[in-house]
This record gives C-alpha cells, sequence and structure tokens, in this order.
C-alpha cells in the first residue's frame, strides 16, 4: 500500500510530458503544440487490488495551438487532470486576437475502440476577425469567407465529438457577429453593421437572421440600406475530403429596404434564392421589389464569374414606376432652371452584366410611358427643340413607347414613338 504526492513547479511544455503520459492520452496531446511552463501535482494511491494514477496540470501563461487549426491562443491558464482512462479539462482559458477563448471537455480510452474519444466546446468571446480565423473553417468554405474580406469581432462556439454518447453536442461551428463589416470584389458596395449567426456543420450551413447595412445616395441625400438574410445550405464532402467541400443545395430569404442595384433603388425587396447545384447559380423565380411608387417583379439569377465576382440576370417587368423620381436617383447635381421628364412607367428589361463592373452589359428593355412631360434634363428635349416646338403643350405626350438594345453603357434605339395632342 503505498499514497505518493509530489508537485512540480515552472515546468516546461515540452516532448517530455507527452512521453509520460498513458498511449491513449498521448495520442490527443501530440494533436497540439504547446509552449510555456506549468505546474504539475501528481498522486499515486495503491492498495491490495489497484492502483490509482492522478496528474493535475496547471498552465502558466502557456500557448496552445492545435496542429489542425491555424489559430495560436497564447496566455492559457486553468487545469487540467490525467487520470490513466480519461483527460478532464475542466477549463482552460486564453486569448487570442484580443478576445477570451475557454475550452473544456473530456479525452477518454476505450478498451473496446481503437480510439480514443473525446468531447470538447469551446467558446470564443470579441474574437477579432483574422485570415487565420478564416483558415480554420473546412477547405473551400474557409477560403470563400476570406475572400468577403470581414473586418470586426465575433463570438465563436464550437463542439467537437468522437465516439461520444448523446450528452455531447454535435459537431459544429458557431460565428455570431458582432456588428462587423465586408468589403470585397463579389459585391458592388461595401457592408457594415452586420449582425445575427451562422452555424456550420459538415452537412449544412445555417443562416440565422443575418442584418447588414449599406450607405448610399438617393436623389442626392444619405440612406441607409438594410438587408436580411435568413435560410440554409447543404454541404457534401461525397467527391472529396474536407478540402473539397461542394454546396449542394440551399434556400436563403433575402429582404431588404432602400437597396441599391446597379445605381438604381429599390424601396423594399423580398424574395426567395434557391441553390441549383448542376449549373452552381443562385435562381429567384419569384423576386419582388416597390420600384419608385411602382412595382417590380421577376426573375434574378447569380452565377460565379471566371474573374471571381458575381454575374446576373435579371428578367423583369415595371409597373407604374413613377419617371421623375426614376430619372432624379443619380448623384448628378441639377440647376434651378433643369427639371427632370414626368410620367409613369410600364416596361419589361432582360439584362446580363456582372455585379461589380458596369462597363459589362447586354440587353434589351421595352418601355411604355404614359402622360409623360419631356423635362429639360432629357435627350429628347433636345430632339424637340430641333423640331421647333415652342408651347408648354408641345412637350407633353400621352403615350411614348421605346424599344432600345444595351450594351455596356450606352442604349442603342431600335424604335421610339410620340403620341399627343397636335
Amino acid at each position: 500500500l503505498y499514497d505518493i504526492t509530489a508537485k512540480g513547479e515552472n515546468i516546461p511544455l515540452d516532448a517530455t510530458l507527452e512521453e509520460a503520459l498513458p498511449p491513449a492520452q498521448k495520442e490527443f496531446y501530440s494533436q497540439f503544440e504547446s509552449h510555456g511552463l506549468f505546474d504539475m501535482t501528481i498522486s499515486v494511491v495503491s492498495n491490495d487490488t489497484s492502483g490509482m494514477f492522478t496528474a493535475q496540470v496547471f498552465p502558466k501563461n502557456s500557448s496552445l495551438k492545435a496542429k489542425a487549426l491555424p489559430i495560436t491562443v497564447d496566455d492559457v491558464t486553468g487545469k487540467v487532470v490525467f487520470t490513466p482512462d480519461m483527460i478532464d479539462i475542466g477549463g482552460l482559458e486564453g486569448h487570442y486576437k484580443g478576445g477570451t477563448v475557454k475550452f473544456s471537455g473530456k479525452v477518454w480510452s476505450d478498451a473496446n475502440q481503437k480510439e480514443s474519444g473525446y468531447c470538447i466546446s469551446m467558446l470564443a468571446s470579441k474574437v477579432g476577425v483574422s485570415e487565420d480565423l478564416a483558415d480554420a473553417l473546412p477547405g473551400s468554405l474557409g477560403k470563400m469567407i476570406g475572400q468577403l474580406r470581414p473586418g470586426g469581432e465575433v463570438n465563436l462556439m464550437a463542439d467537437m465529438s468522437k465516439n461520444a454518447d448523446a450528452n455531447c453536442g454535435n459537431n459544429q461551428f458557431v460565428i455570431e457577429c458582432l456588428g462587423n463589416t465586408i468589403d470585397c470584389n463579389l459585391l458592388p458596395y461595401p457592408l457594415h453593421d452586420i449582425t445575427g449567426r451562422i452555424a456550420i456543420t459538415q452537412s449544412k450551413i445555417a443562416i440565422d437572421n443575418i442584418t447588414a447595412r449599406a450607405t448610399h445616395t438617393v436623389s442626392g441625400l444619405p440612406v441607409e440600406s438594410v438587408m436580411r438574410l435568413a435560410g440554409s445550405v447543404s454541404l457534401s464532402e461525397a467527391n472529396g475530403p474536407a478540402s473539397q467541400i461542394h454546396v449542394t443545395g440551399g434556400e436563403v430569404n433575402f429582404s431588404g429596404e432602400n437597396i441599391k442595384f446597379k445605381k438604381k433603388s429599390m424601396a423594399k425587396v423580398d424574395t426567395v434564392m434557391g441553390y441549383d447545384a448542376e449549373t452552381g447559380q443562385w435562381l429567384s423565380k419569384d423576386f419582388a421589389a416597390d420600384y419608385y411608387d411602382g412595382k417590380m417583379i421577376g426573375k434574378l439569377q447569380l452565377t460565379r464569374s471566371d474573374k471571381g465576382g458575381l454575374d446576373y440576370l435579371l428578367e423583369a417587368s415595371v409597373d407604374g414606376a413613377d419617371l421623375k423620381k426614376f430619372l432624379s436617383d443619380t448623384d448628378k447635381e441639377v440647376r434651378p432652371d433643369e427639371h427632370y421628364s414626368t410620367g409613369s412607367v410600364n416596361g419589361s428589361l432582360s439584362i446580363v452584366g456582372s455585379l461589380v463592373d458596369d462597363n459589362i452589359r447586354l440587353g434589351r428593355c421595352r418601355v411604355k410611358i404614359t402622360d409623360m412631360q419631356v423635362g429639360k434634363m432629357s435627350p429628347l428635349a433636345n430632339l424637340l427643340v430641333v423640331l421647333n416646338l415652342t408651347e408648354p403643350s408641345d412637350y407633353a405626350f400621352e403615350l411614348m413607347t421605346v424599344d432600345a438594345y444595351i450594351q455596356d453603357n450606352k442604349m442603342f434605339l431600335r424604335q421610339l414613338d410620340l403620341s399627343g395632342k397636335s
């Protein structure tokens, strides 16, 4: 019979500690790179039938990095208890990118299994977003998020398990946005004040009430846009390892107010975007928007371009839009003696282009404008001057129809008809 207790202080975290561990714990410990010092209390108790080994390890401002992740947690303190068949992480706490990171859980060996099991949880509060953090996500998913160039701080929650029972949480990685920013070439303008949660598992990305804002100008005045996303995206590793994660489907609800699209504004937008895995496209067949006191409905399609941006196809019809509000939604200053044309717009538009590059566009539009009054800002006014029309009523028309083609930044008129009182 014996009961031995030994204490050590300022012991280096090196290979010596790893070699002293039982095989199952040694396998788990080898998945990490650790540096620094620790204190230790070792207890060995033996009786006639069995013996018990316990080692309590207290890291002292050490650093810890999982070999599978490019994240190093510094200033690690807390307590870890080693026994012959268990590692009990009662609570490790450290810092990463200005935030606090906490680990807890258990690692165990099982005589009936070749591999050890574990149930580990991580909670990181107000961690600065970085390229390292994006690289910690699985393969192509991390690359995609890295291209968004996010900024700010986030809360992170992770549950990791292997051979665990139902009491252990499923493997998942949760990002809680805390007023973040995104500034990348995939989007036509930067986003700010991003809030909401994204939960990532091996089979799905769940988007929970993501809200983002952007600042624009409408008719020369600053306006705040609000965008909301909610839904889920299905993932698959069927075609390869985690570095080859593929999106296999998804449905995301998008809504917003004062949305700016290709320099024009939509007071309100509601649509559901579905993902087609065969074509790699996001498609909305029920696109609807409030458009300059009228309505716009149609289909919007988004496709990843060869240059890394997003291409779009918009097929839409417009009913009852206010022509003056449509034309005055510009950054161009208007002199007091100038004014825009007025009227009510109905028509259709089919156009493809780049979401980022305004110089890449191709399409066709057919428009009918009723009760039209030609303003001095309109190119049509120059034509009327040539026709020597001088009376105010000469600039008013009951109907104008336009059939035109669009290429890049130019519109080519195929047909223009004006009708009114003579």
